[in-house]
């Protein structure tokens, strides 16, 4: 199994580096076509946690794991817990939100949130 952990604060969360270091990571263990839903995936939940978290806010973990038999991505923030349910066919271009969700469903095949003590756990994984 190889792992990597990236460790970030809102002062330094750079989508382009971590999808970059991800990236990296990947290159020598996956596909491309599962190397870009990762990516994607990840940048979609940075994204999502930058535009819709309050100021609690403080802390995000991104451990990514990868075998030969799935890719798993386990997010962990700070920020208050939101059950958040994903729309069953994508949304429209011109609305605000929910495209990211709908992604991370139908690209992933497990997407698991759940509260901790300190915030947020989700879990994407995605069978090899």
């Amino acid at each position: 199994m190889f792992n990597l952990q990236i460790n970030l604060n809102k002062s330094n969360i750079d989508q382009i580096q971590v999808c970059k270091d991800v990236d990296d990571f990947l290159t020598l263990h996956v596909t491309e076509k599962q190397k870009f839903r990762t990516v994607t995936c990840i940048m979609e939940v940075l994204a999502n946690l930058i535009e819709h978290t309050d100021e609690s806010l403080n802390k995000v973990i991104i451990i990514v794991h990868c075998d030969s038999h799935e890719i798993v991505i386990d997010i962990l923030d700070d920020a208050n817990f939101t059950l958040l349910k994903a729309p069953e066919e994508c949304p429209e271009a011109d609305e605000l939100s929910g495209r990211g969700l709908w992604i991370l469903e139908q690209w992933m095949d497990e997407v698991n949130f759940q509260p901790t003590i300190s915030g947020t756990h989700l879990r994407l994984s995605l069978k090899r």
